[in-house]
């Protein structure tokens, strides 16, 4: 996670991408780290882009990039999501730097570098888990807490899947 970190206050621009068809996990994690970002280091730039679903567009609505160009000197942080063709969009290796965060099995390791903890049953709790981490250099916000609050929830059935543990529950605790 140390690298996650090092790259985010690196870049200015920092472009985070989620999959197609999101559910509550991948808005949850693209919202969720997106209000992190902007909290703890306000003069960054910070754009979710790709697809919404109508259950959590509360949470945020993604922006349509139509200029490329934003790309060039950004970060893109790719989460919830196995492989890169899923993604809702694929431009992120236009992007100076790209990362994934993901918890799903290891299918492909696309990006400059890659952070896959299959152990973990939601993306939002490996980003709650980044952020507790961090939480001496980064600001927590309600907004960022309600996110990967319903990423949580959803991608653990309310909390009924065999893949929550005192990990989930710690993470969700905190939020």
């Amino acid at each position: 996670m140390d690298k996650i970190l090092e790259k985010i206050k690196e870049f200015d621009t920092i472009i985070i991408h989620g999959h197609h068809r999101p559910d509550g996990d991948c808005i949850g994690s693209q919202y969720g780290l997106k209000y992190i970002i902007e909290a703890s280091f306000p003069n960054k730039k910070v754009i979710v882009t790709g697809q919404t679903s109508d259950f959590v567009s509360f949470i945020g609505a993604p922006t349509i990039l139509e200029d490329e160009s934003v790309f060039e000197n950004a970060l893109s942080i790719c989460v919830d999501c196995a492989t890169s063709e899923r993604l809702s969009d694929t431009r992120f290796d236009k992007a100076k730097y790209s990362i994934k965060i993901d918890h799903h099995i290891d299918v492909e390791a696309y990006g400059d570098y890659q952070y896959v903890d299959t152990t973990a049953p939601a993306c939002a709790q490996i980003i709650t888990e980044f952020y507790l981490k961090y939480s001496d250099e980064l600001v927590m916000t309600k907004e960022a807490a309600t996110a990967l609050y319903v990423g949580i929830y959803t991608d653990t059935g309310r909390f009924k899947f065999d893949s929550v543990d005192s990990r989930t529950f710690i993470a969700a605790a905190y939020l």
